[in-house]
C-alpha cells in the first residue's frame, strides 16, 4: 500500500505532486461519505414508511423570512456526519491521550499536534454520544437512527481500515 496517494501520480507517470495526499486520510473522507449517503437513504425510506418521524427544519422562505418546515430525517444526514467527524477525531485523540499519558506529560503539545495516534473506541464513543445529543435535540429517535446508520456505518468502517 501507498502511504501517500500522490506516490502513486509518481511511480506511474513519473513525476511528484507536491501536495502530499494520505491514504489513511483519503479512505476515511470516502468512508464517511459513503456511511452518510446510505444513512440518508436508510432514513428516507424508513420516513416513507412512517418508522421515523418528520425533523423541524429551519430555512428561509423565498422573501428572507424564517420558516421552520418538517422534512425527512435525512436533511440532517450532512450536520451529523460533521458532527461525527469532528468529535470522533477529538475523541480518538483524546483517548489516546488518555492511553499515553506518560508520553503526553513528557510533551504534550508534541502529543497533542501529532498526526498519529487515533485511537478507534475514543471517536466511536465521543462521537457517538455527540450525534445521539443532537438527533434528540432535533427530535429524532435515537435507537432508530442508530438502526438506520448500522449499514452505512459498516461498509463505512470497512472503507476506512
Amino acid at each position: 500500500m501507498y502511504p501517500r496517494v500522490t506516490d502513486i501520480f509518481e511511480d506511474l507517470f513519473g513525476f511528484d505532486l507536491s501536495l502530499p495526499i494520505y491514504s489513511f486520510g483519503l479512505m476515511v473522507a470516502l468512508a464517511l461519505l459513503t456511511a452518510a449517503w446510505m444513512t440518508g437513504k436508510e432514513l428516507d425510506r424508513m420516513h416513507r414508511r412512517g418508522l421515523v418521524g418528520s425533523v423541524p427544519v429551519q430555512g428561509k422562505d423565498a422573501k428572507g423570512r424564517p420558516r421552520t418546515t418538517a422534512q425527512s430525517p435525512s436533511s440532517l444526514v450532512w450536520t451529523l456526519m460533521g458532527i461525527a467527524a469532528l468529535f470522533g477525531v477529538l475523541g480518538s485523540k483524546l483517548f489516546h491521550v488518555v492511553d499515553y499519558w506518560d508520553e503526553f506529560v513528557r510533551d504534550p503539545v508534541g502529543m497533542v499536534f501529532s498526526t498519529s495516534g487515533l485511537t478507534f473506541y475514543g471517536g466511536l464513543v465521543v462521537a457517538a454520544i455527540a450525534v445521539a445529543a443532537y438527533a434528540h435535540q432535533k427530535g429524532l429517535r435515537v435507537p432508530r437512527l442508530a438502526d438506520a446508520a448500522a449499514p452505512g456505518l459498516l461498509l463505512g468502517y470497512g472503507i476506512g481500515r
